[in-house]
């Protein structure tokens, strides 16, 4: 494990986070098709996140009610958060599982996601700050933005939710594969 990596369990600055969480909106906004929101300066990084939450729930509501806009919606945010991921992968220097299970859990925990991988190569998720926002339905849409995120940390395993906090269990679970 390199510096970075091993410092980032500990610390990530403010504006690394804020960063990021802004690349995430472009992300988000660029799959729905819309302008991205403009980060304000004097802006905290949770604030920005629940803004982003806010933001993220919305766009999703209003594509639902249009089915067949789903699949390409869920296509774009796969695409933009596997490419952020496979920046994050090459940012971070991971070279095994072991450096992506940490970089996971480091850039979930920035998400206020509580995130652990289990010996049998599922991830549980406890506690989701995304939960208070998201309905099942949007939820399941913007799992996309996991699916992509996890691939690219990766370099190509596949993520797939079979339990979530949306459809009212105690935990979300899924399965990583080759």
């Amino acid at each position: 494990m390199n510096i970075k990596l091993f410092l980032s369990q500990f610390y990530l600055p403010a504006s690394y986070r804020k960063r990021k969480t802004a690349e995430l909106f472009n992300i988000t906004a660029k799959a729905f098709g819309v302008k991205p929101a403009a980060v304000l300066a004097a802006e905290s990084p949770d604030a920005l996140l629940e803004r982003y939450a806010e933001f993220s729930k919305n766009q999703a509501q209003a594509i639902l009610k249009n089915k067949r806009l789903v699949d390409g919606i869920k296509a774009g945010l796969f695409t933009g958060a596997r490419a952020m991921g496979v920046c994050l992968r090459n940012e971070l220097n991971l070279k095994n599982d072991r450096d992506f299970h940490i970089a996971t859990r480091v850039i979930y925990k920035a998400l206020k996601i509580d995130l652990e991988f289990l010996q049998n190569g599922e991830i549980v998720i406890k506690r989701c700050f995304f939960s208070g926002f998201y309905s099942e339905e949007i939820c399941s849409l913007m799992s996309s933005l996991d699916s992509g995120l996890i691939a690219g940390l990766s370099g190509g395993l596949k993520m797939s939710f079979y339990q979530r906090i949306t459809e009212h269990c105690s935990c979300c679970r899924a399965v990583i594969s080759k």
